[in-house]
This record gives structure tokens, sequence and C-alpha cells, in this order.
């Protein structure tokens, strides 16, 4: 968090919102490789690393605006790289579907 204020004998209240939930379903066949980033303006910061070897990934993320970039295991041309953005709110939930 930016902007906070800390001074000596005082209290400082910080407010953190509530996190909301993304689904990862991926409904390949085969596996795949990817990671999710938070949009902070133009940039992208890495989140973390998908299980692409599952079929659901439940992960609890802090409200924002999201993308997902994956591609099949294996896969070696960036024509097969996807991505997909998502929204997360305090307290909903969100599928992505692969």
């Amino acid at each position: 968090m930016s902007n906070i204020r800390i001074r000596q004998s005082e209290t400082t209240t910080i407010k953190i919102p509530a996190p909301g939930i993304v689904t990862i379903l991926n409904t390949n066949s085969v596996p795949v490789q990817g990671a999710i980033y938070v949009e902070r303006g133009m940039e992208l910061e890495w989140v973390c690393d998908i299980n692409g070897n599952t079929s659901t990934e439940t992960l609890t993320l802090q409200p924002g605006s999201y993308r997902v970039i994956y591609k099949t295991r294996g896969s070696k041309k960036a024509m097969s790289t996807r991505e997909e953005k998502f929204k997360i709110s305090s307290g909903s939930s969100v599928n992505i579907r692969f």
C-alpha cells in the first residue's frame, strides 16, 4: 500500500478490502502452463503461476483488474498463447474457462 503515513504516538488505521475468488477451470484435454498478473496502469505485475495439471484451481485475490496468460504445455509457438482479462470485486467470485 502506498501513501500511508505512520506517525509516532498515533494510531494509524489501514482498511484492507475483502478479497474475491477466481476459479480456473481447465476444460482442455492437455495440461496448460501460465500465470496470473495484476494490471497496474500500463504494466503487468506477476501474482502467481497457475497449476496447469489440475482441472480446477481456486485462488483468493484482492480486488483489481487481472489477466491470466497461458498456453498448452509443450507448445513452442507464440501464437498458442492465450490471454483472459478478469476483474475481482470484494466478496465476489469469477470463473475462467480454458
